[in-house]
């Protein structure tokens, strides 16, 4: 006899902002950090600012150098988004 473990899907969070809202960006990083606190299972966070060409800036960010500023400069984050980078940068160095 075979026994199946039944799982759950995973689980998915979404959170949505005015890009130009400082405060929005402070509740999704609030969010973020209390999701990370529910369990155990691994955290995944999405951007969609990132584009896949920027895989390679984002794993040197996160499992290399930490420098936000190399990712600012690396993925062109001027032309490429526009908005500023403070409102992102405590979700980067959480990732």
């Amino acid at each position: 006899m075979v026994v199946v473990e039944r799982t759950r899907p995973p689980r998915v969070v979404f959170a949505g902002e005015v890009h130009s809202d400082p405060m929005h960006h402070k509740m999704q990083f609030e969010l973020i950090k209390a999701v990370n606190e529910l369990d155990e299972k691994p955290l995944a966070i999405g951007l969609e600012m990132c584009y896949r060409q920027h895989k390679r800036f984002l794993d040197a960010f996160i499992f290399g150098d930490g420098s936000i500023e190399k990712l600012f400069e690396r993925t062109n984050w001027s032309e490429t988004w526009g908005y500023p980078m403070s409102h992102y940068e405590k979700i980067f160095s959480f990732a």
